[in-house]
């Protein structure tokens, strides 16, 4: 009796030994859990207000003729300065139609910018296209009476290494009342062709939306990097190697994104 007491005592002993084990395990991963879900909180306080929604209306024409289609798009952009001078990617502006359809001409109209709650839209005024960095800027058509929050491209982040994590703050659409979401990618690889660009290593940012560190510091613009209609062609189309040979989301560094935008700057205080 007394060692089949015992051998349920050490039963008994071992099994609460895992249990304690497997507990302070649990409180580890939920301790890192939490860490993580204030880090994500921090980030999207740190960005949310920058953001805006684009609403415009697009006219397409095909090289090969037939009626031009209409169509009313509406994406995602970023402000960069207080009196109301935005970010976001070219291909997200009709950009990426001439290269996919086989040199199809886009004409925009129509360009409301929404802040916030805002659903009437502000006017604005494309400033400057980068077809090969997939860069577009558009200003406010009228300064706003008040300073705009915005994003301070200036404030870059230190140079991300290989494997580091990313963050950037997205909405969801209307049906969901445009709950912010947190989206996390790692540095993937560094690429110097066709221009210096950090990889991904999942696809889990959208592109024409800033990339920022865990501290909310700007770390590069999301892109989309695809060869002209005449490499795609000569290559075999898309469909002559893998997708990712011929397409993908990768994030523009910081300084980049802050030398193009003061060249296109430029051309608004010409026009000025």
């Amino acid at each position: 009796m007394n060692q089949c007491g015992s051998k349920i005592s050490c039963v008994a002993a071992a099994s609460l030994l895992f249990v304690c084990a497997f507990s302070a395990k649990a409180q580890v991963a939920t301790d890192e859990e939490r860490a993580r879900g204030e880090q994500y909180q921090a980030i999207t306080e740190a960005t949310l207000d920058t953001l805006v929604r684009i609403k415009c209306v697009m006219t397409m024409e095909s090289p090969w003729g037939g009626e031009a289609e209409e169509h009313e798009m509406e994406m995602s952009g970023t402000l960069i300065s207080a009196d109301g001078n935005i970010l976001l990617a070219n291909s997200m502006m009709g950009g990426l139609y001439g290269r996919m359809f086989g040199g199809a001409q886009t004409t925009l109209r129509v360009i409301k910018i929404l802040i916030g709650d805002d659903t009437e839209g502000l006017a604005a005024t494309i400033v400057a296209r980068d077809t090969d960095r997939d860069l577009c800027w558009l200003t406010l058509d009228e300064r706003p009476a008040e300073p705009l929050p915005f994003l301070d491209i200036e404030v870059e982040a230190e140079r991300p290494i290989l494997g580091q994590s990313v963050f950037q703050v997205t909405r969801l659409g209307e049906f969901f009342a445009r709950a912010p979401v947190v989206n996390e990618a790692h540095i993937g690889a560094e690429l110097t062709t066709p221009r210096e660009l950090f990889h991904l290593s999942a696809g889990s940012l959208e592109a024409g939306l800033p990339a920022v560190d865990r501290n909310g510091a700007f770390v590069g613009f999301v892109i989309t990097q695809m060869p002209d209609s005449d490499e795609m062609e000569a290559a075999g189309g898309m469909m002559g190697g893998s997708w990712s040979d011929s397409y993908i989301w990768a994030i523009l560094p910081a300084a980049e994104v802050v030398k193009a935008t003061e060249d296109a700057m430029s051309l608004l205080d010409e026009e000025e």
